[in-house]
């Protein structure tokens, strides 16, 4: 019996105070940088924006330049 009440208690794991690193940093990041090259002019008139090769150009995924996009928009 003393085994099965040991298995059910979880040990607590104290972790030490960090910043969380959420989505929107990363999306705030992509943006910046999209922002810069529109404003630095590094994209002709007519770019059309694909969001699969700005994600592989940016070494992040898709997410966070589809909502780079949006907010550009």
């Amino acid at each position: 019996m003393g085994r099965a009440s040991a298995g059910l208690a979880s040990p607590q794991i104290q972790v030490p105070q960090v910043r969380s690193i959420g989505r929107e940093s990363l999306t705030t990041q992509v943006y910046d940088e999209l922002r810069a090259g529109l404003m630095e002019g590094r994209f002709w008139p007519g770019y059309r924006f694909k969001i699969r090769d700005l994600a592989v150009a940016m070494n992040v995924s898709e997410t966070p330049c589809r909502e780079a996009l949006m907010q550009l928009v």
